[in-house]
């Protein structure tokens, strides 16, 4: 292969489904030790593309070449041993089994027809090692977080002699430290000449770590560019088609008489004596780590899981709630940073997850009024901007996306009162976010109490007006507008001291 041969060419691939054109004649080209970023909005088409790539999808028409030569790929196994790997947006691990079985499947360590563990669990180290993670091989998945989650499934990825590595929203989960191990492994692997192809929402990081960046729109390829030669109001105009103005809604808000108040609350070890209170119509943003507690304080207020002691009052009187039914019946609702795992039901279709918080209204003698359910359906669809071709759409079949605005979409429906929000934008595009980020803003000004969580400093500093940070299941600090910069809540979540910031 010469140096200018591609190792991995899309030549006009085009791949439509009923009513959805998801590729029109795309070319994309990944070359030996290039890292090429792959950015749009959702819909855009990278998900189809992905799968394309991973040999999940067949195109209907076009040419994949790999080193120059024609291939086409019966299932993902026939890409994978061809030396293509992709590590998917969503988590997909096997919980019950140890992490040395889960960086090994596909490819045991057979001797004799016997696995040899000693062997096996070298491998996974030696896997674990290449991209910079101290993952002990003998702990169950069930027992990691999401970010050590993500490491070994990217570490099944590049196990073995993968000549391209296709990474879709692998940061999406991670904290700032462990994007960086994944920053320098990904460097790692490009000095050894793998084509990288890496599908991230986060621009400033795709400019920061590829070499180059190729925007895809309405299914077909804008531009392709040197990371050097675009900035990211370029990459946002090109990716939407038009200029997004304001980014962040602005919704400074003073705290008033508090809406919801938690007192004393302590869930095993993860959430040890933690008060707050959120004022009405406030932004109340939930800094920290991942592992903080913040996730599970949101989770207990929610009645998902039982809090040990504590108690909760909601506009002045004492509230009792043993179960998210008791929440949202007392105008309590909590969006979930997994959706897959916790959120959606896919088995059932777009118009009944979007029903599923208020089917008491949508109730007649005692059964679902379709008719009911569809008007309520239509009318979120349409209110969050969701891109489905109807009520009767497999969850599975939309974008990430617009699978998080349907979990939105369903408890808007339920018109809470105090709204727990944990990772409400996490892979979400650049024009998507900006719609929640108004959306929430207009949410609080309507007097609604919102719970924000999110890693997203930038998003948890402009949109908050107060926030309450946490570390190691304890609050550590708070901060006002005025004094919340990135660089102190990142000080407080990690427990060190930095010039000028909040001890």
């Amino acid at each position: 292969m010469s140096a200018a041969t591609p190792m991995l060419a899309l030549d006009a691939i085009s791949k439509a489904y009923p009513g959805v054109r998801a590729l029109d004649g795309v070319s994309f080209e990944l070359m030996a030790g290039r890292i090429h970023g792959l950015v749009g909005e959702n819909g855009a088409g990278k998900s189809t593309l992905v799968n394309v790539v991973a040999g999940a999808v067949a195109p209907d028409s076009g040419e994949l070449r790999l080193e120059g030569a024609p291939v086409a790929f019966s299932g993902p196994w026939d890409a994978r041993a061809s030396g293509i790997a992709v590590v998917h947006q969503e988590f997909q691990s096997l919980l019950a089994l140890s992490v040395a079985e889960n960086v090994l499947l596909g490819s045991p360590v057979l001797q004799r027809g016997v696995l040899r563990w000693r062997s096996a669990r070298r491998q996974a180290e030696e896997a674990l090692d290449s991209i910079g993670a101290a993952i002990d091989v003998r702990a169950r998945m069930e027992q990691l977080g999401p970010a050590q989650r993500k490491l070994v499934e990217i570490a099944r990825a590049v196990h073995g002699a993968a000549r391209v590595l296709v990474l879709d929203e692998p940061t999406a989960a991670l904290e700032a430290d462990d994007s960086e191990r994944l920053y320098a492994a990904m460097a790692r692997l490009r000095d050894r000449g793998v084509a990288l192809a890496f599908v991230s929402h986060r621009l400033d990081e795709v400019l920061a770590q590829c070499d180059d960046v190729t925007v895809l729109r309405d299914g077909q390829v804008v531009g392709t560019w040197a990371t050097g030669a675009i900035t990211v109001p370029q990459l946002i105009e090109q990716m939407v088609g038009r200029q997004v103005e304001s980014f962040f809604a602005s919704h400074p808000q003073p705290k008033g008489e508090p809406l919801l108040a938690v007192r004393g609350y302590t869930v095993g070890r993860a959430v040890q004596d933690v008060s707050l209170e959120v004022g009405r119509g406030e932004i109340l943003g939930l800094g920290g780590l991942l592992g903080s507690g913040r996730t599970e304080l949101a989770q207990a207020i929610f009645g998902a899981i039982p809090r040990d002691v504590g108690t909760l009052e909601l506009d002045g009187r004492s509230l009792s709630v043993g179960s998210p039914a008791d929440a949202v019946a007392a105008g309590i609702c909590y969006v979930p940073a997994n959706r897959q795992q916790d959120g959606l039901v896919f088995t059932l279709d777009v118009g009944a997850n979007l029903s599923l918080g208020v089917l008491p209204r949508l109730r007649r003698r005692g059964l679902l009024a379709r008719d009911a359910e569809a008007v309520l359906g239509n009318r979120m669809i349409a209110r969050i901007r969701i891109v489905t071709r109807g009520l009767r759409d497999e969850i599975d079949t939309l974008s990430g996306g617009n699978q998080q605005k349907i979990l939105l979409a369903r408890w808007l429906a339920a018109e809470p009162t105090v709204l727990l929000l944990d990772e409400p934008t996490q892979g979400i595009d650049v024009g998507a976010k900006a719609e929640i980020h108004r959306l929430i803003a207009d949410l609080a000004a309507t007097g609604i109490g919102i719970v924000l969580i999110t890693s997203d400093l930038q998003e948890l500093t402009a949109l908050s007006d107060r926030i309450v940070v946490m570390r190691r299941g304890r609050v550590v600090g708070e901060l006002t507008r005025g004094e919340a910069t990135e660089e102190h809540v990142v000080a407080l979540a990690a427990g060190v001291e930095i010039a000028g910031a909040v001890a």
